[in-house]
């Protein structure tokens, strides 16, 4: 039997040390328009995967589960300016995602961030360059096996 889906930690994932980047920055769904909603969320980038979190602020952050991962290996990465939001990132990883932790469909794999100045995007844009061509830094990875978007860790019972 083949069971649990976890929504892990800050604190679980390690993210506490070792990360590569770090910044809050907006992100909104697959097909962007002038009435799509921006969420503020803090990114974490750690080895082959970007994380986000709801929460921005340190002190809350320990216990804070993640709300979800890009993996980014192969993943590609582009620079865009839309009418309605400059500074923009498109990222489309390889591996579809999942529409939510207890969904099984796979979703859109489209993610676009918007960031606070060009300066920001364009470093950001440099960094997960070099890790969708397989250049990441040598962290650890993360004890889970990833399916794009969401984190899934199965165990044989």
């Amino acid at each position: 039997m083949y069971c649990d889906i976890l929504q892990p930690t800050y604190l679980e994932l390690g993210l506490h040390r070792d990360w590569q980047k770090r910044e809050v920055m907006w992100k909104t769904g697959p097909n962007p328009s002038w009435y799509s909603k921006w969420n503020k969320r803090l990114f974490i980038l750690k080895g082959n995967f970007l994380y986000y979190f709801g929460s921005h602020k340190t002190q809350t952050l320990m216990d804070t589960p993640v709300l979800g991962g890009i993996y980014l290996r192969n993943a590609v990465v582009e620079k865009v300016s839309l009418p309605f939001a400059k500074r923009v990132l498109r990222i489309t990883p390889p591996v579809p995602r999942r529409r939510s932790w207890e969904d099984a469909k796979d979703g859109s794999s489209v993610f676009f961030l918007k960031l606070k100045n060009r300066a920001s995007r364009d470093e950001w844009y440099e960094e997960l360059q070099q890790v969708s061509f397989g250049n990441e830094f040598p962290h650890e990875q993360p004890p889970l096996i990833t399916h794009g978007m969401k984190f899934i860790t199965t165990y044989r019972v």
